[in-house]
């Protein structure tokens, strides 16, 4: 046992120190990772504080895709705008409107009532299903791009 190393030299710091030093590592050839226990915390903790560094600035940049401010907290004022437009557009001719109840059996039926899709939802609710019920519509719009 006299050949064996009992000290090894740190990357970092370039100081031999004794092998209880340093932490274990499974990927070395003598077991024992290349930098000694103090190295390796501030190296880990100077990576971190990079990583800390680099999604901040990863935050700021602007993103493509939806504009800001489209992910409102109170949607309730763009619900009742197409709302409104969903009763304006009732008016005209070019609408067609179906309302579609799914079972989670998988079972869809299509109606051309909100009362009769309301009550077949209710049917299949009592007898034990969960509920999906939706509004289809289908029309044309016109659009026009001032600017």
């Amino acid at each position: 046992m006299s050949n064996v190393k009992k000290k090894k030299k740190c990357k970092r710091c370039q100081k031999n120190k004794p092998l209880k030093d340093f932490p274990k590592s499974a990927f070395s050839k003598d077991g024992k990772l290349g930098y000694c226990d103090v190295c390796w915390s501030a190296k880990m903790e100077e990576a971190s504080k990079s990583r800390t560094k680099k999604a901040k600035s990863k935050a700021g940049k602007a993103k493509i895709g939806r504009p800001k401010g489209s992910k409102t907290k109170n949607r309730s004022s763009i619900v009742q705008a197409a709302n409104d437009a969903l009763e304006a557009l009732k008016a005209s001719k070019a609408y067609k409107e179906k309302f579609l109840v799914r079972a989670d059996d998988g079972d869809i039926s299509e109606f051309a009532h909100e009362g009769n899709a309301l009550r077949q939802a209710m049917e299949w609710k009592m007898a034990g299903f969960a509920v999906t019920v939706w509004r289809q519509c289908e029309f044309e719009m016109v659009l026009r791009i001032i600017g």
